[in-house]
Order: structure tokens, then sequence, then C-alpha cells
């Protein structure tokens, strides 16, 4: 059951990671509004335990099924080649799992190893318009997975089969910066199971004004954001037909403009989260 869980756990962290225009479009430093020449980051999650008095301890925060706590590295034109998961053990943390990336002379992915579960993904590019992902499991226990991805105009077709066993088909559509504004998700139905759509701030940036998404027969779910002049989140409303919910973030920064510190904050502005980062750079 525990490998199971895990290779579930791989299979949401590739997927769930970004699109493969996205991810040929720009590197990891300015998908993660990362200024500077950073060179590794480490950041560790928090939630503050209440005592009787309303004062608090800071614990280390864990969620179920996402890496949250983790340090990554990156080579020198800001591409991510290595990630370890961290978890805490006791009163210490530890790496837990690694992911490792290498490349080709295009700065395009061309591996993925995890070595918590002995998992690879290999990159093949046939032209401009088709990527496909073969996930391998090194131990033998799983049979192997495939990941086509179609670009069509503004548009990025992925299909998801083991053997020839479809899984789940998705669509996603870009806007003229190279940005997602709809996610289609089809699981291995004909007509559409869930969708997602982004509006942005300006014509250019990765500022997220408002994102919608409707999950099956559940009620759909909006929020809209505000920022700082950082392009961090300051403000996020949730809106559904039932209650509206309300966030507030603060942050601290360091010389280059990316944070080392920031809180969340409920719509009472108690506290529930604090995340340290830890950032060094390439001289």
């Amino acid at each position: 059951m525990k490998n199971k869980i895990l290779f579930l756990l791989v299979t949401f962290c590739l997927t769930a990671q970004g699109q493969i225009r996205e991810q040929l479009s720009f590197n990891d430093l300015y998908r993660e509004n990362l200024r500077g020449k950073v060179k590794e980051l480490t950041k560790i999650e928090y939630e503050p335990v209440y005592k009787t008095d309303g004062k608090f301890d800071l614990e280390v925060k864990w969620i179920f099924l996402i890496a949250n706590n983790y340090t990554e590295k990156f080579n020198r034109l800001g591409y991510k080649i290595e990630q370890l998961e961290i978890s805490k053990h006791k009163d210490s943390l530890l790496t837990t799992g690694t992911w490792k990336y290498e490349y080709d002379s295009s700065n395009r992915i061309l591996r993925e190893n995890y070595d918590k579960l002995h998992s690879r993904w290999d990159y093949i590019y046939i032209g401009d318009s088709i990527t496909k992902i073969t996930k391998t499991d090194l131990s033998n226990y799983y049979k192997p997975e495939y990941y086509i991805y179609t670009q069509r105009g503004n548009k990025e077709l992925l299909k998801n089969y083991i053997d020839s066993n479809y899984i789940y088909k998705r669509i996603y559509t870009y806007d003229k910066s190279k940005r997602i504004i709809r996610h289609e998700n089809f699981e291995n139905k004909d007509s559409i199971q869930d969708i997602f759509m982004k509006a942005y701030s300006d014509r250019s940036s990765k500022k997220v004004k408002s994102f919608f998404y409707k999950r099956g027969k559940n009620e759909p779910v909006k929020y809209s954001y505000e920022y700082d002049k950082n392009n961090n989140v300051i403000k996020e409303i949730k809106t559904m037909s039932s209650k509206t919910i309300t966030k507030f973030y603060e942050y601290v920064y360091d010389t280059n403009s990316n944070w080392i510190e920031s809180k969340e904050f409920d719509t009472n502005y108690k506290l529930l989260t604090v995340t340290k980062r830890e950032i060094s750079y390439y001289d």
C-alpha cells in the first residue's frame, strides 16, 4: 500500500509541474518568480500550534502527498537541476527523496529521475509539435506509462496511456504570451469533466487576476488576487455560491527582492502558516 501511495504521489508531481509549452518557453527561475542568479533555495513551511494563553509554537508543516518542504538547485541559466524533498523525523529535517533533471543543448528537459521510487521520465521531441514522455519504473513493478503532448495553434493536447490503454485526456489553451488561460480535463470520457480558467492582470506578466474552476458536479469556485510590487500575492478571495473566504499574505525580502519569509493569515487575520526560505546566489 505504501508503494502505491508513493506511485500516486510521483504521478501527481509530474502532471502538476506544468505543461510542456510552458516548460519550453520559460526557465524555472521565471516560472517561480525568482530574481537574480539563484543557485539554491530551501523552503520550509511551519504552522502555529496555539496554546491556551493565545501564544503559539511553530512546528514544521507536512501535507499528505505534497512535497511542501524542499531544496531546489539551479544551473547558471536558471533551470532546475535537482530537488531534494525534506521531511521531519523526530527533531531533525531529513532528505527523503531526490529529483534530478537533465537538459539538451537547447535547454529542453531530457530526463527526470526520482530515487524514492526508482522512477525515470525520458523526453523525446518530434519536430516542434509533439513531445513523448515515457515513465519507467526501474524496479519493474509497474508497466511503462506514456504522456503524449501535441501542439496545435494556441492549444496543447495531452493524452496519457499505459500500454495501449487510454487513461485520460487534457486540453490546455494559451494566450499570445504563452500563458495558460484554459484547462479542460476529460479524464477517460468524451465530454469535459473539469474546467479551469485564468485571467491575468496585464498582457505579459504571470500575475493571475482571477482563477475559476469547476470539478464535476461540485459548485464553481473563483479565486481573485491582489499583488505587491514584487508580484507576490498579498490578498486572495475565494468565492463560492455559499460563502466567501479571504486570506492575507505578508513578506520579508532579501536584497534581490526575493521573499525569505511569508506569513499567511485568515479572514480575521489569525496566523495560519509561516514559510521561510534560504536563498544563495551565483557570484
